[in-house]
């Protein structure tokens, strides 16, 4: 008796032992993913990301400055007698490959061709949080303070004679405009003006995001609007994107033109072609729970820092897809005609996530352990049997085992599927 159930559960099915295997999640980001947190020395609360020409990234944190090569982390620390501060608020390399770094009790300052500059109040500087930096079409740097903005003309800070007061994002459109969405309002500078004037009533403060045609948008704010500053975009209706989240949600526009990402609450979804716009979270393997910041870098590599570390994804050779629910180790498959794939008894002509995450869940009388295609026909067998599909059809094919002097032999119609000819057939045997 223990022979022939050894010998039943090795020939008629010839595949592992039959067990329920729950699929493996699939990833909402089609895209390669790496994360690293304290334990490989990431620094936490990373607030704000940057790279300079050197190809050096810098992660800006409550805990200090950090330069980050893609192994090592290396907390900041230059030369001479000046050194940055920590607890920084906001971070952005400009035009000339400057590095402006601001601090959340006040103060900035600079890092280009090897020195660094600190700035403080004798320099004219604020003591109030800094949390962005931006060139106008002169050059002049602007710094976003949470008592206002401030211009620095190479030596010291001013405060331009604006009405509105309050911290601001910043950010400059191709066309040298200098936008600013404050706490009391959205601002522009325009390309040869001498001071902002307002634009865009009843956004509130935000972030904003510049897309691959040039439109500057903003998002976020106190109910998570989406408007187009200026670009092309101010002429079409605003894109139904998934919104970022209130209030410090903001959006990444890839350099390829189809892909964006947004930042939520519980995590980052990136949305365009092959993606689902699913968030990806703590529960994928994203370094925390709350995204702070988005960036891309020269590369290619889109980084996301966390209250507990960095993350970074980029393209990869191969893709991980989610296969439905088995009976087996691992699911059945076979190369198809025309790029099809077979999955179990199911054909899928054109592979891909959205077509996997269709395919339906096994059953015992469905259960496939093995797929075999031979020319334009396809065989499968499994716990109902042995099947034959041709030309569209699928039909049971008749099998039986005997069991003859403690050795098995397959049936005569079996060993001929088996090899495809009468001949071979006679001369096969188990």
């Amino acid at each position: 008796m223990y022979s022939a159930r050894l010998l039943l559960s090795t020939i008629l099915l010839a595949a592992p032992l039959a067990v329920q295997a729950a699929a493996r999640p699939l990833s909402p980001i089609n895209l390669h993913h790496t994360s690293w947190t304290a334990k490989d020395g990431a620094p936490p609360s990373i607030i704000a990301i940057a790279q300079t020409p050197d190809r050096w990234l810098w992660l800006a944190s409550f805990n200090g400055l950090y330069r980050f090569d893609g192994v090592r982390f290396e907390r900041f620390q230059p030369p001479g007698e000046q050194k940055p501060g920590n607890d920084i608020w906001g971070m952005r390399v400009l035009e000339n490959g400057a590095l402006w770094i601001g601090y959340r009790f006040g103060g900035a300052s600079v890092w280009h061709q090897g020195r660094l500059r600190n700035f403080g109040t004798a320099d004219g500087f604020p003591v109030g949080s800094v949390v962005d930096f931006e060139q106008d079409w002169r050059g002049t740097v602007w710094a976003s303070t949470s008592l206002g903005l401030r211009a620095f003309d190479g030596s010291r800070w001013t405060a331009p004679e604006m009405s509105h007061t309050g911290q601001c994002m910043l950010l400059s459109d191709p066309d040298k405009t200098l936008w600013a969405r404050c706490e009391s309002g959205t601002f522009a500078l325009p390309k040869g003006g001498k001071a902002f004037v307002p634009s865009h009533d009843g956004l509130g403060f935000g972030r904003m995001a510049m897309a691959g045609d040039g439109t500057v948008w903003a998002m976020g704010g106190q109910r998570g609007e989406l408007a187009a500053l200026s670009g092309p975009g101010k002429a079409g209706p605003v894109p139904v994107w998934p919104r970022a989240r209130e209030a410090g949600g903001t959006m990444l526009f890839e350099r390829d033109g189809r892909h964006a990402w947004v930042t939520r609450a519980d995590g980052v979804l990136r949305f365009g072609p092959g993606e689902g716009a699913s968030i990806f979270g703590a529960v994928h393997g994203l370094s925390g729970s709350m995204p702070n910041t988005v960036f891309q870098d020269a590369e290619g590599n889109v980084w996301v820092g966390t209250e507990n570390g960095i993350d970074r994804f980029r393209p990869a050779a191969l893709q991980g897809v989610a296969l439905p629910q088995i009976r087996w180790d691992a699911p059945a498959i076979a190369a198809g005609e025309n790029g099809a794939l077979w999955v179990g008894g199911t054909e899928v002509r054109n592979p891909g996530h959205e077509a996997f995450a269709a395919l339906p869940p096994e059953d015992s009388a469905s259960a496939v352990s093995v797929v075999y295609r031979q020319g334009g026909d396809v065989w499968t067998g499994g716990l109902n049997g042995l099947w034959h599909y041709h030309e569209g059809k699928r039909k049971p094919f008749p099998c039986r085992i005997t069991l003859s002097r403690g050795r098995s032999t397959l049936s005569r119609a079996t060993a001929k599927a088996r090899s495809g000819s009468p001949r071979a057939a006679q001369a096969w045997r188990g």
